[in-house]
């Protein structure tokens, strides 16, 4: 009787709630319909404390209520456009969540929809590095890729700029690049980057080149036979040693020591054809002026990887992207903030800190004329084998728990000093 008893309070319980979960289902867009109902189920398992079995009883499962919480779900959504030219954007998805204006521009019924608001156009001009990616698969439906913008600003990524395209020519990106101009122009800004990272992509790159010719260099990202594994550091290493070095470096070494093995002439001539007469100028991957800012863009990768969980499918519908963008806005705002306020970054890996410390050491003694080009290239091919570094910071850094502390608070102090 008594179990009897709670299995009904358990559905009265579900019930009186299922308005509010109704109500979250119209509310929150970026949360799935299955999502919805997962969590509050999972509260009314932790409230009620009975078991699974009596739960199974008490509860409707999701195909009972899913068509009742997708259509909520829909009450209040615009209609989803059959094509481009179809869509209709009201003032909700033009906005920001405080009401600032965030699409900046609209390209020919839709084709690209550039989204950047007041304070993203600020730390855009403020900032001296930007970092820039596309991705395909949260590109809303009818869009073929979202490119997105982030800077660099006091040891903190901040996303600052959406763009949905169907293309992906120079033209289009020229589109973006002259209309992020434009609007900060408006607001009496400017945008003069000096160092751009961007994967190899022609149409961007040139683009870049283009709309904003104060740029020094363009930075772009890389990514058992021990003589190939060697021989191929060295080809990395390439990016990390002075350009004046690197032609002569690459003929006079890395000729003489190519390994005999299948493939590797291929390789040479593609290497040599793409990074040294062809598309990509040296200055555009050569790395070695870069000094405590990153060298890749795994970061911006790891934001992706982020927008695809958030927004659980590909290709999501256009007015889900865009409240997703006005959330990522929001966040984005406030980091900007703490970092004109020099707050302390996110953690990095303690290996990338003490990497990038010998390198910048290594640099500095070249520089100086303390060691040879021939020395300081034996320590830029090291940079690339994270193995031997690993094991030289258990041994001189990890001796037990307490070492392992005070390191921590010594990293920590480090890094303070650099901001």
């Amino acid at each position: 009787m008594l179990n009897m008893m709670h299995t009904i309070y358990v559905l009265m319980d579900f019930y009186l709630n299922a308005n509010e979960l109704i109500e979250i289902a119209s509310t929150e867009p970026n949360l799935s319909s299955g999502q919805i109902f997962l969590d509050e189920q999972n509260k009314i398992a932790q409230s009620s404390g009975i078991s699974y079995e009596d739960l199974a009883s008490a509860l409707p499962s999701y195909l009972a209520i899913k068509a009742t919480l997708q259509k909520r779900k829909k009450i209040g959504c615009p209609k989803l456009p059959k094509s481009l030219s179809a869509l209709k954007l009201i003032d909700e998805y033009t906005k920001t969540s405080n009401g600032q204006k965030f699409l900046i521009f609209n390209h020919k019924n839709n084709k690209i929809l550039v989204f950047c608001s007041t304070t993203q156009l600020e730390a855009l001009s403020k900032a001296t590095h930007w970092y820039a990616d596309g991705t395909f698969r949260t590109a809303a439906k009818h869009y073929y890729q979202l490119y997105i913008i982030h800077v660099y600003i006091n040891n903190h990524m901040v996303p600052c700029c959406y763009a949905l395209m169907n293309k992906r020519r120079k033209k289009d990106y020229n589109i973006i690049f002259k209309a992020l101009k434009k609007e900060a122009k408006n607001m009496n800004l400017s945008l003069d980057p000096k160092y751009i990272m961007t994967d190899f992509e022609v149409a961007a790159i040139n683009s870049f080149k283009f709309c904003f010719p104060g740029i020094k260099s363009l930075k772009t990202e890389y990514q058992k036979n021990e003589e190939l594994a060697n021989w191929f550091k060295s080809i990395c290493s390439l990016a990390i040693i002075p350009i004046e070095y690197v032609n002569e470096f690459y003929f006079e070494k890395l000729c003489v020591n190519q390994p005999n093995l299948p493939k590797v002439d291929d390789f040479m001539t593609y290497f040599v054809n793409t990074y040294f007469e062809k598309n990509f100028d040296i200055e555009i991957w050569n790395h070695f002026d870069t000094n405590n800012t990153p060298r890749t863009n795994n970061n911006l990768e790891g934001y992706n990887l982020k927008l695809n969980i958030h927004l659980t499918v590909a290709k999501p519908d256009i007015f889900k992207v865009i409240n997703k963008f006005k959330v990522e806005e929001v966040d984005a705002g406030l980091k900007y903030h703490r970092a004109l306020k020099h707050e302390k970054p996110p953690l990095r890996n303690k290996l990338y800190i003490i990497n990038d410390a010998i390198l910048l050491n290594q640099k500095q003694m070249l520089r100086d004329k303390e060691i040879s080009i021939d020395t300081y290239v034996k320590y830029a091919i090291q940079t690339f084998d994270f193995s031997k570094l690993e094991k030289k910071l258990k041994e001189n850094f990890i001796d037990d728990d307490d070492d392992d502390d005070d390191e921590s608070e010594s990293d920590r102090d480090t890094d303070s000093d650099e901001e």
